[in-house]
């Protein structure tokens, strides 16, 4: 066995075992489909997504947003540049900034606006 699949062997047992930490997570990928001159906005469509489990690592909240940081197993998710929005326990966060890529494990933030109450 190679290195590469005793590595991603394990990391599925260390989310397995993680429980109650890992939660589901839906990756949405949209597929731009051209540009309205006229508005100046997207044409896009959806493209699919891929539901996996992730670990938080940590949540910042303030007034007005709030953002998660996130572990999840690159095998499952493939290149993060194809995602623009992450659904975790209901709520909708847009995908955010890499913060590191080992590989076999992303870490990533996704965040989200809060509306004004």
């Amino acid at each position: 066995m190679s290195y590469s699949g005793l590595v991603d062997t394990q990391l599925r047992k260390a989310f397995s075992l993680a429980k109650d930490l890992a939660q589901v997570a839906v990756f949405s990928k949209k597929n731009v489909t051209g540009f309205n001159f006229g508005t100046g906005s997207v044409v896009s469509a959806g493209d699919g997504s891929v539901t996996t489990k992730v670990i938080v690592t940590q949540t910042k909240k303030s007034r007005t947003a709030v953002t998660k940081t996130l572990m999840v197993e690159s095998s499952d998710v493939g290149e993060l540049n194809n995602y623009t929005t992450v659904t975790l326990d209901g709520d909708l966060y847009d995908v955010g900034e890499t913060l590191k890529n080992t590989g076999f494990i992303y870490l990533l933030t996704v965040s989200k606006e809060l509306k004004d109450g």
